[in-house]
Parts: structure tokens; C-alpha cells; sequence
């Protein structure tokens, strides 16, 4: 039977039977008088019960109650919850934590379900629950599994950075929900299963043992497991309905296990997998299929945009990724001479692993006065070396004059004295704001923007002091003017 068709019977039988399903409900509000904005304070809650239950004061408990209210924790606004390095348990009436309104709840340590108990992890609306260590779930019993449930609006996600199950127990990825491990997952111990109805990414499968090891997809399911499915003893994977698998690298199966693409499954493989022909490992049902094609991308959707900073000189560079994967680094390259003569002018390092869109930016200072247009495109570079571009993008630049006999540097040579600059021209230069950079034949400053000609003395000095002796530039840009002033330190 479809799990999600028995879920809603079981809750269904509940209902008629006079099942409790009564709650209180524990709403963080970092808003209210006092609120030092901490889980641990409890003027940051507001704690409400249905008909049936007394609510409990705050803050929210933290660890499983034998209770029939069972406890729903609200999270609108960004909160952290540090474990102090224990494992924080949820069951009994501990059993749902619901983020949203693009609010994100870190849970600082590991997580564990308790034995026998159903807890669930809701996120909507781009709420997101991170958890920085690992989820297990403890060791069930034939009669009741150890569930944790991941529901959502689809567009929100549940992460954690390894996924331990201990046996009877049991993942359930709901038809809206998203679960991504940063780490492996893992099986110990017999009849332990994760059920994908939505989104489910983790970097590895290793399932060893007795039976019913299972991965399994429903529907419209989608699973990415970055590197390999391990699968040995007598365990079993069924990829069912018309759900995508993406493996990054290789499908494993040891001893008497299978792997299973039944229905419309289709299963995109990297590696080496065992030939469904043969009978050794993989198994193909219907019109369920395994495919020698890789589909995963170092990044997915390499979108750059840019634009002139007319008042800082300079060109101001973002770009964003929808999914990153292994990604090690961008390079900005830019041109001057059209898209056939790109230079590296800059690195920035990439986040690695990601399925959340992830933005980054660049300035560029280093411009060409004399230059009307500018080509910019980014390069990544995957941790073996792959390499993508984005598109080329063109950034135009405002007329700028050379000007000439406008300014003047003295004492020229300076012999070893103070270097000031004076106005030469002042129907060319009318007040207002002046930059300039220094530069020579193998380094350049910074550029240094002074409100008006007065103030440009004492940085001048400054910048110049970072020079050796030898011939320096000063280029002077104010309004869509630039001049250069050749000084001899």
C-alpha cells in the first residue's frame, strides 16, 4: 500500500475512534517586551492549548513528555538552539517543529529521535531547519517503527549533515517536503527504510545487513545521492512511480541485494552499475529504466549580472547558483577587446555543496579610463578540475575627457619631500568630489575618493609613501574628467 494513503487511514481511524488530538502550540515572537531573543527565554513564546489541554509555561520543552498534548513549536524569525554537544531528543508530546516566512531555526549539535515516537519537521514558505551535526533515529521495535517525518510547502528544506538509522526505523521525505544531507546516510541495524514522496539528497547510501534496508521513491519523487549507493547483504532499493534518481558516482550491490527501477523510475547513473541483463545486482520493472548518463552538474544555473558604479569608479559583479555541487571556485575574468581576449582578474571561492540558491559578487577597481566597454563572464571550476562559463555580459562606461593642464604635483621630483597637489585650472574643476589612484609600473593603489580639492593633499602624501623612488602616475578622475600627473619620487 502506498505509505501515504496508510498515514492519512491511520489518522482517519484516530478521528473516529476518539484518537487524542488535542495540542498546545509554543509561537516564537522575538518581538515581545524582554525577549532577549534565545529559545531559553520564555518571554520569547507565546504558548497557546486547544480545548483538552493546559498549556505549559514557557519556554518550549526539550525533551519527550508522556503526554496526550502533543507540542507544535512555531518559528517565524531566525533562532539557534545550541545542544552544548549532547544529542537533543524529540518524541512523546516533543514530537513537531514548523519554520517559516523565510525564517531559519539552527540547531547547533546533533538531533536524535526517540524509540518508538513519530516526530515531524515542517518548513514553508522558504523556512529552513539546519541542523549542524547528525539525525539518528534510535533503534525501534517490530510493533512501532521510529519515524521522522519531513513535510513542507515544497519550496523549503529540512538539513542535517549525516543520517544515521539505527534499525525499525524509518525517514518518511513527505510528498512537499525536502531533505538534504550534507553527509552520508547510513543504515545500522535491520528493517530500516527512507521513503521519498519529495525531495531527498545526501552525498552516500551505504545500506549492509538484513533485509528491508530500504530506499525507496514514490510518485513524483526526486533523489540525488552525490557519490555512491553501497547495497550489500539481503537489503533492497525500489525506485518506484515516475520518480528521477541522479547517483553521482557508482552503484555497489553486494551478496543477495537488489536494486529496483520499477514503473516509470528513471535512474541516472555516473559510474558502473550492475547490468539489469545479467541478473547481479539490478533489476528492471515495467517501464522503470537505468540510464549510463550523468546529470549532475558542478552548478546549476550560473546566472551573472553587472553594472557601472559611476560615483566609486568601478564595476560591481553578482552571480548566483541554484544548486552548487563539489564546486571548488569562480574566476572573474573580464575583457577589454571584445569575448576573444578574456584575463583572470579575480578568485572566489565557491561554498562547495549547496541545494539553495547561493549568491556571490565581485567589484572590479582596476578599470581602463580610456576604455567605453568592458566583457565580464565567470568560470567555475569543479574539485576535479571540471570547468563551466557563464554568459558574457557587456558593461558600458560613461564618456570620460582627458584633460590636461589642470592639476599639478610639486615638489616635482620631490626629493624626498611631501608631495601636495594644486589646481592649475579652476573653470575645468568647480568644486565637489575628486578621486584618485597612484600607480607605477608594477603596482597600483586603491582608489581614494576625497569630498573636495582641499582634502586631497594629506591623501595624496599617504598613498605616495607606499611607493619606492621612481617614476609614479597620479590619475585624477572628478565628473566625467581624468588627469594624469607624472611625479618623480
Amino acid at each position: 500500500m502506498n505509505r501515504k494513503l496508510s498515514i492519512l487511514m491511520q489518522i482517519a481511524f484516530l478521528l473516529a475512534f476518539g484518537g487524542n488530538v488535542f495540542g498546545q502550540t509554543f509561537t516564537y515572537s522575538p518581538s515581545n517586551t524582554n525577549c532577549d531573543g534565545t529559545w531559553g527565554d520564555a518571554d520569547c513564546w507565546d504558548v497557546s492549548a486547544t480545548s483538552g489541554c493546559t498549556a505549559n509555561s514557557a519556554p518550549p520543552p526539550t525533551n519527550p513528555s508522556a503526554s496526550n498534548c502533543e507540542v507544535n513549536i512555531v518559528i517565524n524569525d531566525d533562532l539557534t538552539y545550541d545542544t552544548g554537544g549532547e544529542y537533543w531528543l524529540f518524541g512523546g508530546s516533543f514530537n513537531q517543529i514548523s519554520v517559516g516566512n523565510g525564517a531559519v531555526f539552527t540547531i547547533v549539535g546533533n538531533v536524535e529521535i526517540n524509540s518508538q515516537d513519530v516526530v515531524t519537521f515542517y518548513t514553508e514558505n522558504q523556512g529552513e531547519i539546519d541542523i549542524q551535526g547528525e539525525l539518528m533515529l534510535t533503534l525501534g521495535t517490530n510493533a512501532n517503527a521510529t519515524i521522522f517525518r519531513v513535510d513542507g510547502d515544497g519550496d523549503s528544506y529540512v538539513y542535517t549533515q549525516l543520517i544515521d538509522l539505527r534499525g525499525r526505523a524509518i525517514v518518511e521525505v513527505m510528498e512537499d517536503g525536502s531533505l538534504i544531507s550534507s553527509g552520508p546516510t547510513e543504515y545500522n541495524g535491520n528493517s530500516s527504510q527512507v521513503d521519498v514522496y519529495g525531495f531527498f539528497r545526501t552525498t552516500k547510501v551505504d545500506i549492509q545487513g538484513g533485509s528491508n534496508h530500504q530506499l525507496n521513491s514514490y510518485g513524483t519523487a526526486e533523489i540525488i545521492v552525490e557519490t555512491d549507493i553501497v547495497l550489500g547483504g539481503t537489503s533492497d532499493i525500489t525506485f518506484n512511480g515516475d520518480s528521477e534518481v541522479d547517483v553521482g558516482n557508482d552503484i555497489v550491490v553486494k551478496g543477495s541485494a537488489e536494486v529496483i527501477a520499477s514503473e516509470n523510475a528513471q535512474v541516472y547513473v555516473c559510474g558502473k552499475y550492475p547490468d539489469p541483463n545479467t541478473g547481479s545486482g539490478t533489476e528492471e520493472q515495467n517501464t522503470g529504466k537505468f540510464h549510463p548518463s550523468c546529470r549532475l552538474l558542478p552548478v546549476q544555473s550560473l546566472e551573472i549580472s553587472g553594472e557601472y558604479d559611476e560615483d566609486e569608479r568601478k564595476v560591481k559583479l553578482d552571480w548566483s547558483t541554484a544548486k552548487e555541487n563539489d564546486n571548488s571556485h569562480f574566476e572573474v575574468e573580464r575583457s577589454f577587446d571584445g569575448i576573444d581576449h578574456f584575463e583572470k582578474i579575480g578568485t572566489i571561492q565557491g561554498i562547495g555543496w549547496s541545494d539553495k540558491m547561493t549568491y556571490y559578487e565581485f567589484e572590479d577597481q582596476d578599470l581602463l579610463v580610456t576604455a567605453k566597454k568592458a566583457y565580464y563572464r565567470v568560470k567555475q571550476v569543479s574539485l576535479n578540475a571540471k570547468e563551466t562559463f557563464s554568459d558574457v555580459i557587456a558593461i558600458d562606461f560613461p564618456n570620460i575627457k582627458t584633460t590636461k593642464n589642470v592639476w599639478r604635483a610639486y615638489p616635482n621630483p620631490s626629493r624626498g619631500e611631501q608631495v601636495k597637489v594644486a589646481l592649475l585650472n579652476d573653470e575645468l574643476y568647480t568644486g565637489g568630489e575628486v578621486s584618485f589612484r597612484v600607480f607605477d609600473s608594477m603596482n597600483s593603489s586603491e582608489l581614494v575618493k576625497v569630498s573636495n580639492a582641499q582634502a586631497l593633499n594629506p591623501k595624496v602624501a599617504e598613498v605616495l609613501s607606499q611607493f619606492s623612488s621612481g617614476l609614479v602616475v597620479v590619475e585624477m578622475m572628478w565628473d566625467n574628467h581624468v588627469a594624469y600627473i607624472k611625479v618623480i619620487l
